[in-house]
């Protein structure tokens, strides 16, 4: 895919979507793969903020069973099988166990009960033809089994664990790439680092935007019949282009913060914990997930007050997150010198969060405000009396695709036009045509070619292995395969969202000059350019956080 400002000020599009997170990147996707003229942009690189800073979990519905809430059980479900159908090189089956209790609701006979129910309501998750794919049943283990998964834990008022299988996606940031690859190879158009400056109105009706490029200050204007906004925790800011007047959805933001650290707990399991309850602190539960072979632990929540711009992780919250999970999990004993990366984003809350970000006690920031637990869709020409302006906040990163099919369906609707039926939760992704996953990875094995290729790229890595011949061709092959088919424009796009160099941490001095020195040769920048590149890169606090 090709980034292509001409085409963009030049050609009217049926649908314009401004913003390319997860949601961004699922909409347009579903438009074009519906025949509808779509393209989008991002003020940054794609992916390059709350969608990829998450825990990593494409979640089955599960946690919704405790709200009886059997409509989100069933489409996170249905909506985790569509993930790992569309992307299965990406999305794999997670095996999770859960400390039980004694005569409580985390008992286990009531995990026992509710992980009946949940096999029961989802008794169609395993209809993939792809034997990796396959999602168990739920049961529970005795107390000593639990002792062996997660050592060091408590026995005293330990009953055993519940353990079940849920989903995780091996790169949250190639899913949401190969996505909007995904979109141009439908015929949309794509362009990131592309800021939107204002809108353009005409007798009540949005008739298209004004956009600065943040490569070369160029300015442009796109014309389309129906924008739509999915800018997340911008949204607000974004609809204050409008008039001062216009619906604001957003009512207050969280920070949510994940860290990967340098000790792997368990190699197959992730596991929840809860840290314990006491005058000055809620029970909190966090999850330990296996990560390349260190533990990405989350999630830590807080108010978060200001623009979205100014996000940042202070030495408090690292200080309080690092006491949670000594608290949950005392034999990790982690200080903050075992973070290898911390992934942050900003989520929407229920209420507002603005003048609360000091508890009453003025004793630190305001912790576990109440998350959105729904999308919200808002058609302009009902609440603002303005036309062509569609505005969708998601807060789930597993349901993104399903709520793209509503907005598409809306759009249709919007543009008196007969809509297509979907086919993107048929269709895989670039590389994701497998169907047998763990063949793929055998044929792989045997002809000694990396197992992250397949992860990260399915059967294009061919298009990789084909250009080397060692190891170092094969970095090289790799850097130039993504430069050509996806657009990244910085180092930091390379290296954090495009491929797994820098997933687990900052790569050592060796590793970022020789990226660097890649795409400097096929990007001819100069020395100048690589230096910036090289700093930028290594300041960075959290994937996103860059500027450019």
């Amino acid at each position: 895919m090709k980034r292509n400002l001409n085409t963009l000020a030049e050609e009217k599009f049926d649908v314009l979507v401004v913003g390319c997170g997860i949601y961004g990147a699922a909409t347009v996707r579903e438009a074009a793969q519906r025949g509808l003229n779509a393209a989008v942009i991002d003020s940054r690189d794609f992916c390059g903020a709350t969608s990829a800073n998450s825990l990593k979990i494409i979640h089955g519905g599960l946690r919704y069973l405790q709200q009886l809430d059997i409509i989100r059980v069933l489409e996170s479900c249905n909506e985790r099988r569509n993930m790992m159908r569309i992307a299965p090189h990406i999305v794999h089956p997670l095996p999770c166990i859960m400390p039980t209790r004694p005569m409580s609701m985390k008992s286990q006979q009531t995990m026992a009960a509710a992980m009946l129910m949940y096999d029961v309501i989802t008794c169609k998750r395993n209809s993939l033809q792809d034997a990796e794919k396959y999602i168990p049943r739920g049961h529970v283990i005795s107390k000593d089994n639990c002792l062996k998964i997660i050592p060091g834990i408590n026995p005293d008022n330990l009953s055993g664990a519940a353990e079940w299988s849920d989903a995780y996606a091996n790169s949250t940031e190639r899913l949401c790439v190969s996505m909007v690859r995904s979109a141009v190879d439908a015929g949309a158009q794509a362009a990131n680092y592309l800021k939107m400056t204002g809108f353009q109105e005409s007798n009540s009706t949005i008739t298209g935007i004004r956009a600065k490029d943040m490569l070369s200050g160029k300015e442009i204007e796109i014309k389309a019949d129906l924008v739509i906004l999915n800018t997340g925790p911008w949204t607000n800011q974004t609809l204050s282009l409008l008039d001062a007047h216009s619906t604001k959805p957003i009512k207050g933001l969280a920070l949510g913060m994940n860290v990967i650290v340098n000790k792997e707990f368990s190699s197959r399991y992730a596991f929840g914990l809860s840290c314990p309850k006491t005058k000055d602190s809620k029970e909190r539960l966090l999850f330990f997930m296996p990560w390349r072979g260190k533990t990405m632990i989350g999630t830590y929540y807080r108010a978060h007050n200001g623009h979205p711009d100014e996000i940042k992780v202070t030495d408090e919250d690292i200080e309080l997150f690092l006491k949670d999970i000594n608290s949950a999990y005392p034999p990790a004993e982690l200080t903050s010198d075992d973070i290898l990366l911390i992934h942050a984003g900003l989520l929407p809350t229920k209420e507002a969060t603005h003048n609360t970000t000091e508890q009453a006690n003025g004793s630190g920031p305001l912790r576990d405000p109440k998350l959105s637990n729904h999308p919200t869709f808002i058609d302009h020409s009902k609440t603002d009396s303005l036309n062509g302006l569609l505005t969708v906040v998601g807060v789930k990163y597993t349901t993104a695709r399903g709520v793209a099919e509503k907005t598409i369906d809306i759009a249709f609707r919007k543009l008196k036009q007969k809509p297509k039926p979907s086919i993107s939760a048929e269709t895989p992704l670039p590389g994701g045509d497998i169907k047998d996953y763990n063949g793929l990875l055998a044929h792989a094995e045997l002809n000694h070619h990396p197992e992250y290729l397949i992860n990260n790229y399915g059967t294009n890595y061919n298009d990789i292995i084909k250009n080397s011949e060692n190891e170092q061709d094969t970095l090289k092959a790799e850097i130039e395969y993504i430069i050509n088919e996806e657009m990244p424009e910085t180092l930091a796009d390379l290296m954090f969202r495009r491929t797994s160099i820098a997933s687990a941490g900052m790569p050592d001095e060796e590793t970022i000059n020789k990226v660097a020195e890649i795409m400097a040769d096929n990007l001819h920048w100069d020395a100048a350019r690589i230096t910036e590149e090289i700093r930028q890169t290594k300041s960075v606090q959290f994937p996103g956080s860059e500027t450019f």
